[in-house]
């Protein structure tokens, strides 16, 4: 079986990381949900406490008109609108 949870990011430069435990984990989306940045990960939860194994994702949040620098390492997965404060986050995954 397999579920998605909503974890909550940081707006701040810089990539964050988020320990996930599950071997296998997706990003699906991002939102600004009650004024926090947030994103929805998919998981697999038939992994057994006894061989569960943790993943690390990397994200990045950049603001409109941030300096982006080009990496191919990077994967789009969504723009979020703030809409409380006129603000606009764009949200990549960043491999290593």
């Amino acid at each position: 079986m397999q579920k998605i949870y909503k974890y909550k990011l940081k707006i701040s430069e810089g990539v964050q990381s988020l320990i996930i435990d599950s071997e296998f984990c997706r990003v699906l989306s991002a939102d600004v949900i009650n004024g926090d940045l947030c994103v929805w990960i998919q998981i697999n939860c038939e992994e057994t406490l006894s061989v569960r194994t943790k993943s690390v994702v990397y994200l990045e949040v950049f603001g409109t008109g941030w300096e982006i620098d080009p990496d191919p390492k990077r994967n789009f997965i969504a723009t979020a609108i703030d809409r409380e404060n006129n603000l606009v986050w764009h949200v990549f995954q960043r491999f290593f």
